[in-house]
């Protein structure tokens, strides 16, 4: 069971229990440089760096005192970590606001008022806009809780009413006179879409007025935070970069990959399974939050035996030096030496007991597979040594050395899953961005949050395959419940049959696996090959329905 470390309240514990777990993640890690681009990140002075230091010098096996957390973590980090929130939020939407949350809530809002201003004036613009501002996962936005804002975008929305009507009517007589053909079908697609325009460029001239009134609402004390807050604060610790790839979407790279796990009520949220290895913020359900620690922070499941050590490495390293710079080696020879070299540097510069773990696995694995290629005589004094070190550690038994390869497999296996996932998160956080149907918005927003909840599982190479394969259900589930609003984006479709068919072979890989005997590992297997047909078929439906290209009446 994860540790429960209670914070202060009064609207400042989401910074406080994050700030904790912080530090119990950064104390585990004992990386001088991942801390130091962190602090930076915050930008924490250096006696306030100090301080925290001290604690991180502490044993890490101990709880952080309580005197440590109300006396230096929460005014210090608490208190940075609200401001980079908040600075983080505005640089995320001057950076493209139509792609960020704050837009996205506020556009609701402001649509909204639009259409109560344009009741009774003759316009009938109000009948285009379907929202009714009864939908919570807008209404509960961070936006509305600034004080008076409410009031703001209905007055905004009186003020600039006229000038929307009057630039709607330009608009559409363009657009008419553009396509005189047009059917009173696409005449209605036409007035929609240009009044969602309209109402969007608007979104954006309020949030130009009220953006620094938001900036200085979260930076705030004692205002309580959100989900939304703790995702901006986490994407910021890690410092979030996005990239556009050759697809045209866009991939997302972290200097600090940390995983973070939300439980709510004490329960992992979004159907997670199992204990993370990193940090864990728990939502009571009453406007609070605590900071659990994962068993790991305090326990190192790793085999020590199979731990190759760094004076071993480096006996290693010194009689591979002497075989530098030989170029009358084969190639093959050559290219196996260098793989060999750069695996024992792993061992040599590893930061931590895990990290060296693996590399001594990934060593032994190597070396295993290229001894052959050194049965030259000049070579003796290399087998002789890394058969020497290697008998000391490798596993001694059948079933632990399967474990072993298993282990440095599970990457390569996962990858194009990870990568397929990543991008329909994409394609759907770029769906909810632009202004669609409510059913649309709320669809692709579903299956973004569910594959956002379930990918760190699933990339996490410590996870066991019932886990990972339960949290591939997860994301499956919501697609098959939700694709039905994004059925005419084929693109979508076909990246979503991409996922399907590679969770379908890494489901049917794992039937061989001797563990596959227990219920419940059975069971995700059973539930996640019914899912992955039933969302098949629905998704082939769909692409049965979808109209021939050039065939046109």
């Amino acid at each position: 069971m994860p540790l429960k470390v209670e914070v202060t309240g009064r609207g400042d514990c989401m910074y406080n229990a994050y700030s904790v777990s912080l530090m119990y993640y950064l104390r585990k890690k004992k990386d001088n440089d991942l801390t130091t681009r962190i602090f930076a990140r915050l930008r924490l002075t250096p006696d306030k760096i100090d301080q925290l230091n001290a604690i991180l010098a502490k044993n890490p096996n101990e709880e952080i005192s309580r005197t440590d957390i109300e006396q230096v973590i929460e005014p210090i980090l608490g208190k940075a970590a609200r401001n980079l929130t908040a600075d983080a939020t505005v640089e995320q939407y001057t950076a493209d606001p139509k792609g960020s949350s704050l837009f996205t809530a506020a556009n609701y809002g402001i649509e909204y008022y639009f259409k109560l201003a344009m009741q009774g004036n003759n316009s009938n613009l109000e009948r285009l806009i379907v929202n009714d501002n009864k939908n919570v996962n807008f209404n509960d936005a961070e936006i509305y809780r600034v004080q008076g804002i409410r009031g703001a975008m209905e007055e905004f929305a009186k003020i600039h009413r006229r000038e929307l009507e009057i630039e709607y009517q330009d608009r559409l007589q363009k657009e008419l006179k553009n396509h005189q053909g047009a059917t009173p079908e696409q005449i209605e697609d036409y007035k929609k879409n240009i009044l969602a325009e309209l109402i969007n460029k608007q979104t954006l001239n309020f949030l130009d007025e009220h953006l620094e009134e938001y900036r200085k609402h979260l930076q705030t004390g004692l205002v309580y935070a959100t989900e939304e807050n703790l995702m901006v604060l986490h994407r910021a610790i890690q410092n979030e970069q996005t990239h556009k790839n050759i697809k045209g979407s866009v991939d997302f790279t972290y200097e600090n990959p940390i995983q973070l796990y939300i439980y709510i009520g004490g329960r992992p949220a979004y159907g997670r399974d199992g204990q993370p290895s990193e940090m864990i913020l728990n939502h009571t359900g009453k406007e609070h939050w605590n900071s659990f620690i994962p068993d790991s922070i305090f326990k190192l499941k790793i085999d020590e035996r199979v731990t190759i050590t760094k004076d071993e490495a480096e006996q290693i390293n010194n009689v591979m030096r002497r075989f530098t710079g030989i170029e009358n080696m084969y190639e093959d020879v050559q290219l196996a030496f260098f793989l060999l070299v750069d695996s024992i540097e792993k061992i040599r510069s590893s930061g931590d007991d895990v990290e060296q773990y693996k590399a001594s696995l990934e060593f032994m694995k190597l070396y295993d597979e290229k001894k052959g290629l050194f049965e030259d005589a000049g070579f003796t004094e290399f087998k002789e040594l890394c058969t020497k070190i290697i008998s000391k550690h490798k596993p001694d038994t059948p079933q632990a050395a399967s474990d072993t390869d298993q282990e440095l497999n599970k990457i390569a296996e996962i990858a194009e899953i990870v990568q397929t996932a990543g991008i329909i998160k994409t394609s759907c956080e770029n769906i909810s961005a632009r202004r669609r149907t409510d059913d649309q918005i709320m669809a692709a927003i579903s299956i973004s949050s569910a594959i956002e909840a379930n990918l760190l599982i699933i990339k996490d190479i410590d996870k066991d395959a019932p886990s990972r394969i339960k949290a591939m259900i997860g994301c499956i589930e919501i697609i098959k419940e939700n694709i039905e609003s994004l059925q005419s984006d084929k693109v979508l479709r076909e990246e979503c049959t991409k996922f399907l068919e590679l969770c379908d072979a890494y489901v049917l890989s794992k039937l061989g696996d001797p563990k596959a005997v227990t219920a419940p590992f059975r069971e995700a297997i059973v539930t996640a090959i019914k899912e992955i047909e039933e969302t098949k078929e629905k998704l082939a439906s769909y692409e049965r329905k979808a109209p021939t290209p050039g065939r046109h009446h």
